[in-house]
């Protein structure tokens, strides 16, 4: 087995390590860490084949095995925690991801040094677990000090690999609104596939890609749109075209259909936003097959891209079509986030809006309050999440013509956001006292000075 693995030959390798596993677990008296070695090549090659249910079970034993018997700092511990890190991040079950990214941090700077070039890789994926939980700053001290490891190990003559993480880091820096320094970076990594001639064209792909997120951050959505059509030309003319296959499971390409598949999605919603409606939604519909035929249908990739396609239409009035989106892009929230999570009342509230549009108002109430009840789980009874969603709660009541529970509503919103220490300009406060206004007028409980009146 491990002289197929040296040799890239998987299929062979897998036969013969599954050969023997079943000896050693037949024979009496072989070394339980042996076992664990067999289980952590197994657990391995099932990873390389992105076959993550099989693969977990056989790196969960080798890692509990090895870490009982060699204890929690050994080599083998550490790599077994890498990948079980990275199957957890790549079903988006972050804590778990963390859990176990940290554990094989421990192992690899203690076992192997704290300028391994195992250590930068655990680095960048913790970092990209920090992105995932919206925590930009711990990103980018991750992805900058794994850059530096790279630095050391590789040095200048293997730029390459320095510029991978050059672009990992210029990444989180957009993220974090330090675009200048992210700038650096990209030129940096743009310079050093220009100058070494580095037949590398997904990375000049992902050049493209940053400078656009810079542009769009920066707030020039023209800059950023041509950027964006730079890099998806890259990687058209890079990858085969999978328009009509149902399945990439056999292309060695994955990464790079992934990269393809987010950046058609951030070119999407900039067109969105240039209001180019048609352009955004082919980019969109290309982003969604990409991400099925790669992650699977119940992906929450699939699911973020159906929510932005679905506020896109939901703003150009075609309410039934938007509604399809965001009831199985919620379908999908809560397959993977369990129906407590934010993502839920995000898209929840997004369906109540929708429904509050078709005039059926008893759906949008009962929607807005299932909203509610996860906000205020999460953020607590009085937040501005819960203020925002009682702004459109008390919209629903008053279509619903009951304006006595519309006022309220809105009293208590303003309530919220006084108490959270928010002055009266703020522009939720302005609306809910709007709001309010209008109504009492209505039910005859408050008469307008003259320039309320002319409001």
């Amino acid at each position: 087995s491990d002289s197929f693995l040296r040799g890239g030959h998987y299929t062979q390798a897998h036969d013969a390590v599954v050969e023997a596993l079943r000896l050693r677990e037949a024979i009496p008296g072989v070394p339980e860490e042996d076992t664990a070695d067999s289980m952590l090549t197994l657990g391995s090659i099932l990873f390389a084949w992105r076959k993550y249910d099989s693969a977990l079970p056989y790196l969960e034993r080798a890692c509990t095995s090895h870490m009982r018997i060699r204890g929690k700092f050994h080599v083998s511990v550490g790599s077994s925690s890498y990948l079980l890190g990275a199957i957890y991040e790549s079903m988006q079950d972050y804590d778990k991801a963390m859990t176990r990214l940290k554990d094989s941090l421990s192992a690899r700077k203690r076992a192997l040094g704290e300028d391994h070039i195992d250590v930068a890789k655990v680095l960048t994926l913790i970092g990209k677990v920090h992105n995932a939980l919206g925590e930009p700053d711990s990103a980018v001290l991750c992805f900058e000090e794994a850059l530096e490891i790279a630095k050391k190990v590789h040095g200048a003559d293997n730029e390459e690999e320095v510029a991978d993480y050059l672009l990992d880091l210029a990444a989180a820096l957009v993220a974090e609104d330090e675009t200048e320094k992210a700038k650096t970076c990209v030129d940096e990594a743009q310079r050093t596939f220009k100058t070494k001639l580095i037949n590398n064209d997904v990375g000049v792909a992902k050049c493209s890609s940053i400078k656009a997120m810079i542009y769009e951050k920066n707030g020039n959505l023209d800059a950023a749109r041509e950027w964006y059509m730079n890099s998806v030309k890259i990687l058209d003319g890079l990858l085969p075209d999978v328009a009509s296959k149902e399945s990439l499971d056999d292309i060695d390409l994955h990464d790079d259909y992934l990269e393809l598949a987010s950046t058609l999605f951030k070119f999407a919603n900039v067109d969105d936003m240039l209001g180019d409606e048609r352009e955004a939604i082919s980019l969109y519909h290309r982003s969604i097959h990409l991400y099925r035929n790669l992650q699977g249908e119940d992906h929450l990739n699939v699911a973020n891209v159906q929510y932005h396609m679905a506020l896109m239409l939901g703003r150009h009035e075609q309410f039934g079509k938007a509604m399809d989106l965001l009831r199985e892009a919620l379908r999908i929230r809560v397959i993977n986030l369990g129906k407590d999570h934010p993502e839920v009342a995000t898209c929840l509230f997004a369906i109540g809006v929708a429904h509050d549009k078709n005039q059926e108002y008893e759906d949008a109430i009962l929607t807005y309050q299932e909203c509610m009840r996860i906000q205020k789980l999460e953020y607590g009874p009085e937040s501005v999440e819960v203020a925002t969603t009682l702004e459109n709660y008390g919209i629903a009541k008053g279509n619903s013509n009951d304006l006595r529970g519309a006022v309220e509503s809105w009293e208590e919103g303003l309530e919220i956001m006084m108490s959270l220490g928010y002055d009266e300009s703020n522009p939720l406060i302005v609306n809910l006292a709007g709001h309010r206004e209008i109504a009492l007028l209505l039910l005859g409980e408050s008469k307008p000075d003259e320039s309320e009146g002319e409001k």
